[in-house]
Order: structure tokens, then C-alpha cells, then sequence
């Protein structure tokens, strides 16, 4: 029975909790809580286009999570990962060119660059 003003089932749609857990860790934890208070839930894992989008499209689709070479914001060598859907691949930028790849020490605005993620 409905009970006015109350949803029937909760969207729970969070994207990833920066340096902690990722979207789908974070959906599943918000989704708990709201079962043990009797609230049924739709979880759906999102990101913002940056860390995590991958990971959260990928899942969507069904994706092969692949890797390649590229170069880092300083240009050294690592493997990042992209994802491939059929027809559809699946590029998160972050990988490859993201802050998180340069200790704050060696960060410079004037070195770095996005080419890896070309």
C-alpha cells in the first residue's frame, strides 16, 4: 500500500566519493541503509565524465575493459584503460592525463599535457 508523499522505490544515483570508493561502492552502501529502513531502491552508479567514468559506463554496457600505452601529464609511459562495447569505445581522459597520475611536488602547469589522451 502507497503511503502518500513517499516513494514507491528510491533512485539512489551517486557518482564516486573522491579518493574513497567508486560509484557503484557508494550506490551499494546508500542502498543498504534505505533496504534496512524497508525502502525498496533502484541503484544506478553515475560519474560526472571524469575518475569513475569508465567504470560506470563500462559496467552499463557490458564493456571489455582494455588497456594501452600512453603518455602521462609529463609524458611518461603507463597503461590506461578504455573500454570497448561493440562498436563503442569507451575513453575516460583522467586515465591517461588525470592529476591524479603527478605527485603535487612535480605538478607544472607548463610541462604538463593532455596528449596522452589523444
Amino acid at each position: 500500500m502507497a503511503i502518500p508523499g513517499v516513494p514507491d522505490t528510491v533512485l539512489v544515483a551517486p557518482d564516486a566519493f573522491k579518493e574513497t570508493f567508486d560509484a557503484a561502492r557508494v550506490a551499494s552502501a546508500i542502498g543498504r541503509g534505505l533496504e534496512r529502513a524497508g525502502v525498496p531502491v533502484d541503484l544506478c552508479p553515475v560519474a560526472d565524465g571524469g575518475e569513475g567514468t569508465l567504470e560506470a559506463v563500462a559496467r552499463a554496457l557490458g564493456a571489455e575493459i582494455c588497456t594501452a600505452t600512453v603518455a602521462d601529464p609529463l609524458g611518461r609511459p603507463i597503461e590506461a584503460p578504455f573500454g570497448i562495447a561493440g562498436k563503442t569505445a569507451i575513453v575516460e581522459a583522467a586515465a591517461a592525463t588525470g592529476l591524479h597520475l603527478v605527485d603535487r611536488a612535480d605538478r607544472d602547469p607548463l610541462r604538463a599535457s593532455t596528449l596522452g589522451a589523444g
